[in-house]
């Protein structure tokens, strides 16, 4: 698992916030409801799930689709859209973004019962290149325009290299008071 700069279910406020960044121009973007593309209705799961897509500008690309345990933007009830960033690599950087060399498909809702048709799919990535997210689609493969793998690593203006993403080896589940995270082999999660 890939993890890079996350900022989905982010208090809208954050839309305000700059981000900078000597690779890329940054743009920090609220999903709208028409990017929504399926939700779970019909299903008959105890909860509600909806995906939604990011419509980046043009020259800009997202790293992938979001999920809500809501169907609905509505902002009275505490529904809010998830934000999310776009990336425009900057002049000679262009190569830090791939577009992706296929798709595999890794879910779909197959015998769930919902009103409509959803798939999950995986970005293939060209080597020393990273999909962190991925795409959602009702009907075949993702469009390849609009979504990019990252590259890992790269050189900054000062010669020193520099990890674009970084590949997490435990999450932090230390208790109040400790420093030292627990790595996720002695993590304990209850099945069944």
């Amino acid at each position: 698992m890939y993890f890079f700069l996350v900022l989905a279910f982010l208090s809208t406020t954050m839309v305000k916030a700059q981000l900078t960044s000597e690779f890329f121009e940054i743009e920090i973007k609220e999903v709208e409801q028409r990017d929504r593309i399926w939700t779970d209705a019909g299903s008959g799961a105890n909860a509600n799930v909806a995906f939604w897509k990011v419509s980046p500008r043009p020259g800009f690309y997202t790293l992938g689709h979001f999920t809500t345990s809501f169907y609905d933007i509505d902002r009275n009830k505490g529904n809010l859209p998830p934000v999310t960033i776009t990336l425009k690599p900057k002049s000679g950087y262009e190569s830090l973004l791939k577009e992706p060399s296929g798709y595999e498909r890794i879910w779909d809702d197959g015998g769930s019962g919902a009103n409509a048709d959803v798939s999950i799919w995986r970005m293939k990535c060209p080597t020393g290149y990273v999909s962190i997210g991925d795409l959602v689609t009702n009907r075949g493969e993702p469009n390849r325009d609009a979504c990019r793998c990252i590259k890992e690593q790269t050189t900054n203006t000062k010669g020193e290299v520099v990890k674009l993403v970084t590949r997490a080896s435990y999450l932090n589940f230390a208790k109040e008071g400790e420093s030292k995270p627990s790595g996720l082999s002695s993590l304990k999660i209850p099945v069944g």
